[in-house]
């Protein structure tokens, strides 16, 4: 089906929304992205192969995000259970990073992310996010002050924050 729609919309196609999908490799993806290169909307969620076939849901995510690499004008990016918890590389964050030129405007993650992954994202996105959503329990005061230097940040949801202290 990804074949058919990379060769009949690959000329308008600007935003893909992919939930509880079966995917059999992230080839697909990569494939995608390869194909419709005006993509400015990336939203996948819950996407993996093995997603259903397990009851246990920290089973159901791909392994890492190079296929990323292949979307060139991503405005949005939407990865929700879609990489595992608590395990984002740091090359799964340059990868991020990197996406559209860095003209990511609007980034949800679903994740509990540790360390200089996350801090790498916000810190390198912080002139052009204007909508950031981070789902996870492992923000604290420190992420909040790179945060805090997002110039163009509109909208803001820290979903589950914990580690957050009061000034």
């Amino acid at each position: 089906i990804i074949n058919e729609i990379i060769k009949s919309c690959k000329s308008s196609l600007l935003e893909i929304r992919m939930f509880n999908c079966k995917l059999n490799s992230t080839m697909t993806l990569a494939n995608l992205g390869k194909g419709c290169s005006k993509i400015r909307c990336l939203c996948l969620v819950r996407c993996d192969s093995s997603y259903r076939r397990s009851n246990h849901y920290r089973a159901a995510y791909m392994k890492d995000a190079s296929f990323l690499s292949t979307f060139k004008n991503l405005h949005t990016l939407c990865l929700f259970r879609v990489l595992p918890p608590a395990s984002l590389s740091f090359d799964d964050a340059k990868m991020i990073t990197h996406l559209g030129g860095g003209s990511i405007k609007h980034l949800f993650l679903n994740c509990d992310f540790f360390g200089r992954g996350i801090r790498l994202i916000i810190s390198e996105m912080s002139q052009t996010l204007e909508g950031l959503w981070l789902g996870g329990t492992n923000y604290n005061d420190a992420l909040c002050q790179e945060i805090s230097k997002c110039i163009r940040l509109r909208n803001l949801c820290l979903r589950q924050a914990q580690n957050i202290t009061e000034l």
